[in-house]
């Protein structure tokens, strides 16, 4: 916390007069950057003109632009993650995140409109969400696994041809 006050430019009492301890610091960033993502994701799929395409990259964009704009503080929670007690990919699929809940809710409904569009082969949107998310999450793990490039090794439009078109032989 001393480290934390003393970049803020703040005393560690005015600190902890805002948060009682590194992990109530902690949740409230992470809630921030939720916020944030959230915000950026909704304005991003409010574009209805564009078409579901365009939506879905842009969904997609939104995320890897957020996930590399905050390398840093993903890297250390990815970290942190791989510190908890055992259960691993079950616990985690039973017991998504909040920003990643949020992030499959949206992305059922996006699912909803390609079905309804006639771009996306008739499966449940909730599974082709979940495939999506899983992808994204994925692709995270690659990418902070990595050392920082420039760009991303897959970008958003990359990751949305390989999701509608597979990853067989053109």
């Amino acid at each position: 916390m001393e480290q934390i006050a003393a970049r803020a430019g703040v005393s560690v009492g005015t600190l902890y007069n805002h948060f009682v301890d590194r992990r109530d610091l902690v949740d409230a960033l992470i809630e921030s950057r939720r916020s944030a993502l959230l915000l950026a994701v909704d304005e991003a799929l409010a574009r209805r003109e564009a078409g579901f395409v365009p939506r879905l990259t842009a969904f997609l964009d939104v995320i890897f632009a957020h996930i590399e704009t905050h390398r840093r503080f993903f890297s250390l929670l990815v970290q942190e993650e791989s510190g908890r007690p055992p259960g691993g990919l079950i616990a985690a699929a039973a017991h998504p995140s909040p920003t990643f809940a949020a992030l499959k809710r949206r992305a059922q409904r996006l699912m909803r409109e390609g079905l309804r569009a006639g771009i996306l082969r008739r499966e449940r949107p909730e599974m082709l969400a979940a495939l999506l998310m899983g992808m994204i999450r994925g692709l995270l793990q690659h990418e902070l696994g990595a050392p920082p490039r420039p760009r991303p090794s897959l970008g958003a439009e990359q990751a949305a041809s390989f999701f509608l078109e597979g990853a067989g032989r053109q």
